[in-house]
This record gives structure tokens, C-alpha cells and sequence, in this order.
């Protein structure tokens, strides 16, 4: 079959294959007046540039009412859904249930007992000394706490290939 097809076709049938076994990763994170915070860009691009996934990461700020369906599509697609708290931030955001950040662990949560999707949920943290609010404050939310996080060490190349590793992606130096 592929000895019959022009190159043009061929080549395209490769990437849409490749496209379709690809994994994808969504990053919920928090703004910081109204900018993702430096953290959040340096695990969006790790990931871009160094592993073979499609990263998600919402940039747009002007959803007003219910949770939006694009966040949920994405989240639901996603095989690993990665939650961003950055360094000596206030961890309270994560209590309330009207906080998109809290909203998008409560959605990726529903998944783990029905049909395990995102398959991973990984908290990445960048204060070591970080601790999630109590379970009871969580609300909703409070299974997040039994999730290993990733202590991630700006100054260290070990977590971030501890972080791609995690993610179950192929490193793009791997790849064939």
C-alpha cells in the first residue's frame, strides 16, 4: 500500500498516525494579574520543546458564567493533567469551588473512578516546603492530596526529566 501512494500522501498519513498516538497533556495553573505566572510558561514549554505530547495550556481570561465546555473537552482528552502552584503563592484559591483552578482538579477528579481519565494527575510544586490546605477546606476536591507531587528544582535538569518522566510522553531525544 505504501509503495503505491506519492510521497505528499504518504508523509501525511505518517504525521496523522503520529498526530493520533501522541499524547496530550493539560496544565491547569493560576494567573497572576491576569498573566500565567513564570512558572506555569517554563512547564508549558519543557513539555512542548522536549517531549513528543500536545500541550494545552488556557491563556484566555474573559469566561464569564458556567465552566466553559472548551476547558472540559480539553481536560477530558488529555491523558495527564498537570496542576501548577508555584512558589510562595497563597494556597486558598484552591478551597473555593468558584476558582477555575479548583473547578478544572474538581472536572479532571470526576474521571478517576469511571473510566481513568486523565490517566495522570500530576501536582507540580516549586516551594519545598509546599503542603495542600487541609483535606476538609478542599472540599470537592480533597482526593488531590492523594496524588504525588513533583517538587520541581528550576536550578536542576533532574525534574525536569523527572516531570517528563511522569508524564508517561516520549522525550523528543528518544524519539525515532
Amino acid at each position: 500500500l505504501h509503495d503505491a501512494l506519492p510521497i505528499s500522501v504518504l508523509n501525511k498519513y505518517v504525521y496523522l498516525q503520529k498526530i493520533q498516538t501522541m499524547k496530550s497533556i493539560f496544565i491547569s495553573h493560576r494567573r497572576n494579574n491576569g498573566q500565567a505566572t513564570t512558572e506555569a510558561i517554563l512547564i508549558k514549554n519543557l513539555l512542548a520543546k522536549d517531549t513528543v505530547s500536545r500541550v494545552f495550556m488556557d491563556v484566555t481570561e474573559d469566561y464569564l458564567g458556567p465552566f466553559p465546555k472548551t476547558l472540559k473537552e480539553k481536560i477530558f482528552q488529555s491523558d495527564t493533567f498537570i496542576l501548577i502552584l508555584p512558589k510562595a503563592q497563597n494556597y486558598d484559591y484552591l478551597c473555593d469551588p468558584d476558582n477555575w483552578v479548583h473547578k478544572e482538579i474538581a472536572y479532571a477528579l470526576t474521571f478517576k473512578d469511571t473510566i481513568n481519565k486523565p490517566s495522570r494527575i500530576i501536582p507540580v510544586v516549586f516551594d519545598r516546603d509546599f503542603v495542600f490546605p487541609p483535606k476538609e477546606k478542599l472540599g470537592d476536591i480533597a482526593d488531590i492530596t492523594d496524588y504525588s507531587f513533583i517538587y520541581f528544582d528550576t536550578n536542576s535538569k533532574d525534574s525536569a526529566e523527572k516531570l517528563i518522566r511522569a508524564t508517561g510522553v516520549m522525550h523528543r531525544s528518544t524519539k525515532n
